[in-house]
C-alpha cells in the first residue's frame, strides 16, 4: 500500500497528464511537499496552544545567521494548527 502522501500526489499526477499540462514543475512541487512533510519529526512533550493535544510534528531550518539559534517550525497533528519559535 501506496504512503497516503505518495498516493495523492500520484492521483494528482494522472490528472494533469489526462488535462495534457506539464508535470515537471508540479511533480516537483509535490514532491517537496512530501519530502518535507517526511521529515516532520512527531514530539509529544509539546502542546498546541490552539487544542491543547500532546501530538506536534516539527522541524527545524537554520533561518537567521549562524550566531542566531535554529528556527523551530511546529505543526498539531490534530488541529492543523501551525506555529515557529526560535
Amino acid at each position: 500500500m501506496l504512503h497516503p502522501l505518495l498516493h495523492s500526489i500520484w492521483v494528482e499526477c494522472e490528472v494533469f497528464f489526462a488535462l495534457g499540462k506539464s508535470l515537471s514543475r508540479h511533480i516537483a512541487l509535490a514532491l517537496s511537499t512530501l519530502f518535507t512533510n517526511l521529515m516532520l519529526t512527531l514530539n509529544h512533550s509539546m502542546q498546541c496552544g490552539k487544542c491543547k493535544q500532546m501530538k506536534v510534528a516539527y522541524s527545524q531550518a537554520q533561518t537567521r545567521s549562524a550566531d542566531e539559534p535554529m528556527t523551530t517550525f511546529c505543526e498539531c497533528m490534530n488541529c492543523g494548527n501551525r506555529w515557529k519559535f526560535s
